[in-house]
């Protein structure tokens, strides 16, 4: 049903009276004429002359009677029918002010005015002449160029207008167009202007949604008309709150009830775009139907639609029709060993049709599982079966017991077996329990009438068996290290995890160390065990140990050569002072010579921070001294000796030469095992030559070189053996001996 708002012929006429008088046109008062108030008559008579022919093309409501036929020149488009809030202007006189709507009342033609709820602020009747027995089609305009119709809230509204200039709409939630516009809407105008002639109509129709309360409509004024305004009531949509039951039958069709609001009178109820049947509205928030699928799985729209001038509506939940589902459920665990006991359930849902019977029939791999019993699952169903272990097959009756009344099964328990594990793997193979194929022993249900009906099967899931722990291999051996140089009571051992292997993966492994460190951080002096583990998905661990010793000392290592490039091969002992934040560590080794350097370690030397070593193979050279530096995990120094110094006195003299002369045993000065000239020769190379200062103490002061020495005092020194060297025998050790032995 629709409402129309329409513009009135004689207002336009009027409207293009005053406009072709060229007078402008009076704000608040009666429109002026040409010529004035006496000029009215002129005006009245223009109007008269000309509005039949207006109204002839103007659309009729219902309480103005029949419309004029097509030899009047008028035309059927545009009728309303009764029953609507339709607003006209009779019963006002010219230029009254419009501030509410009319309401009550009886038109010329006998027809009930409805016009309660509309209401007009800022409205001027312009003419309210009645012609041709049209019963009083006034034509309303705005002094300011604007009115403000308020509509009752949730309405359609219509009008029809003239205009020479453009009209401008807004929608308001206010009942007096104030606020801000919801919509704006342009209207165009529909005669030559700005003169007119104001005699062409056009309709406008516009829904309004609930929160429109008013309407606003402005132009030039004087340029523009309305008339015919026309209210119609729209029903509210219909509301979806809830539906059930929330599934299907799978056995036919299934009565469903809708809940909600606005449903009185409705046409039809679609699921899945599929018409229900047997629709019965049983009140305005109430709906009865039946489903007509089955057995149909996803989501289903649900669609109401109720008379034509309210809408549909989609609900704001989907439909879901159920599907029977037989599943066999274990509850294996994470891992489960050889002899474990599993228990499978046989469990029914999503039935909605009563069932009284059905059949299942299983298979399994024996090798893998043993079936050893089988029972009833929940009331009220009882049990029968057949089991074939050998074959891994069984049968199994389900009913209800004699008697009984038929069920439907939302879920339940039809039958419940248990297992023994006799065999199986880490990923689960063979351990599962499947149903027959379709087409060879088909498991079904049926409702005590004949219906069956075939469940979607689910098998169970397989599950993991092992019995194996897991091996390590590559066990990193223990060790024994030193403290590292440089790290105190520290040192880093390097570590490789071992190789674990297991039939089922992943694999965890750990290393944890006894001392609680990280696995990669430095050990500390003393013995710490480090666990290896390994353990696989069913929990199965092994263990192995690693020792790691770090003995409570430094290691420091030297090598020792010769300026010239000797010794040759020979062993020789050596005196050291190393000095450290704890002081001169005195130490004597011996070590072999080879390639002409002397290469050894001493691993027992107190944990400290060392800076220099003092070096002198005893008997045979001068000492000295040299940086102690950190390599790898050890202290280090190289020390390049001077030889010639065989009496220990830190310098090479006459003395020394003496000694050469009469064969002394550290006369092998190049170490190859015999005493000549080329060891008299180092000595010479050598002669005034001094050792350095100790490690850590003052410079010292060797003895000024000899270069000559009384026998007398040799022999007062204990040096009597040496008198054998005075070759001239002048009674003194001197450099002329020397010059004679060259």
């Amino acid at each position: 049903m629709k409402n129309k708002i329409r513009f009135g012929c004689t207002a336009v006429l009027t409207m293009l009276t005053l406009t072709l008088s060229s007078t402008p046109a009076m704000a608040g008062g009666t429109p002026p004429v040409k010529g004035g108030i006496a000029d009215l008559r002129l005006v009245k008579s223009k109007i008269m002359t000309n509005v039949t022919a207006t109204n002839n093309t103007t659309a009729h409501n219902a309480e103005e009677g029949p419309a004029p036929t097509a030899s009047e020149g008028g035309t059927t488009s545009g009728e309303v029918s009764a029953g609507v809030n339709t607003c006209d202007f009779s019963g006002f006189a010219q230029n009254d002010l419009v501030n509410n709507a009319y309401s009550g009342g009886t038109s010329s033609m006998g027809a009930t005015k409805s016009n309660i709820g509309i209401g007009y602020t800022g409205a001027r009747v312009l003419n309210s002449y009645n012609g041709s027995g049209e019963p009083n089609s006034g034509i309303v305009y705005s002094d300011s160029g604007s009115i403000v119709i308020s509509i009752p809230s949730g309405n359609k509204f219509e009008f029809s207008y003239t205009c020479s200039t453009t009209l401008t709409m807004r929608t308001f939630s206010s009942v007096n167009g104030t606020g801000t516009a919801l919509n704006t809407y342009t209207i165009p105008q529909n005669v030559a202007g700005p003169g007119g002639p104001y005699n062409a109509w056009t309709n406008i129709s516009n829904d309004i949604v609930a929160t429109v309360r008013s309407v606003s409509i402005s132009g030039n004024s004087g340029l523009w008309g309305i008339d015919q305004v026309v209210v119609t009531s729209v029903n509210p949509s219909p509301t979806i709150a809830s539906i059930s039951p929330t599934y299907g039958s799978q056995f036919g069709g299934t009565a469903f009830t809708l809940t909600g609001t606005n449903f009185t009178g409705a046409t039809s109820v679609k699921i899945g775009g599929v018409a229900a049947t047997n629709l019965a509205v049983v009140s305005a928030t109430q709906i009865t139907a039946v489903t007509p699928f089955s057995s149909t799985s996803g989501a289903k729209d649900v669609v109401v639609t109720t008379p034509a001038g309210s809408s549909t509506a989609v609900a704001s939940f989907t439909y879901t029709a159920a599907v029977p589902v037989l599943a066999l459920t274990n509850n294996a665990g994470s891992c489960n060993r050889v002899g474990a006991t599993i228990d499978v359930d046989a469990t029914l849902s999503g039935v909605v049709s009563p069932i009284v019977a059905g059949q299942i029939n299983i298979t399994w791999n024996p090798s893998k599982m043993t079936l050893d019993s089988i029972t009833a699952g929940d009331a009220p169903f009882i049990e029968f079966h057949v089991i074939n272990q050998t074959a891994g097959t069984a049968l199994i009756l389900v009913s209800l017991e004699q008697g009984g009344s038929a069920v439907s099964v939302s879920s339940k328990v039809v039958a419940r077996l248990r297992y023994k594990v006799a065999g199986g793997s880490c990923d689960g193979s063979g351990t599962d329990i499947q149903f027959f194929p379709d087409g060879t022993l088909p498991t079904e249900f049926t409702d005590g009438f004949g219906s069956k009906m075939i469940p979607a099967l689910v098998a169970s899931s397989g599950f993991t068996v092992d019995d194996g722990a897991p091996v390590l291999s590559n066990v990193p051996p223990s060790v024994t290290v030193q403290a590292e140089a440089g790290m105190g009571s520290y040192a880093n051992v390097a570590l490789t995890p071992p190789t674990a292997t297991d039939a089922c993966s992943p694999l965890t492994q750990t290393a944890v160390r006894s001392d609680g460190a990280s696995f990669g951080a430095a050990f500390p002096v003393g013995t710490t065990t480090v666990t290896w583990s390994a353990t696989d998905p069913c929990a199965n661990t092994t263990t192995d140990t690693t020792l790691v010793t770090v003995n409570n000392a430094n290691t420091a290592t030297f090598a020792v050569s010769y300026s010239g490039g000797y010794p040759a091969s020979s062993s020789r002992n050596f005196a050291l002072y190393i000095h450290g934040d704890n002081g001169n560590n005195a130490r004597s080794t011996s070590a072999m010579f080879a390639a002409g350097t002397a290469s050894f370690s001493i691993t027992d030397l107190a944990i400290a921070t060392y800076d220099c070593v003092s070096i002198r193979d005893i008997g045979h050279s001068l000492r000295r001294r040299v940086a102690m530096s950190v390599v790898g995990t050890d202290w280090s120094a190289t020390a390049t000796l001077i030889a010639g110094d065989l009496n220990g006195n830190d310098v090479i003299d006459v003395v020394d030469w003496g000694m050469y002369i009469v064969g002394n045993s550290n006369a092998d000065l190049d170490g190859n095992g015999v005493i000549n000239s080329y060891d008299g020769a180092i000595i010479i190379t050598n002669f005034g030559q001094q050792s350095d200062a100790v490690c850590g103490g003052a410079l010292m002061g060797p003895p000024e070189p000899i270069s000559g020495i009384s026998v007398a005092e040799l022999v007062d020194r204990g040096l009597t053996d040496l008198i054998g060297a005075d070759l001239n025998n002048d009674g003194w050790l001197d450099m002329e001996d020397v010059r004679m032995a060259n």
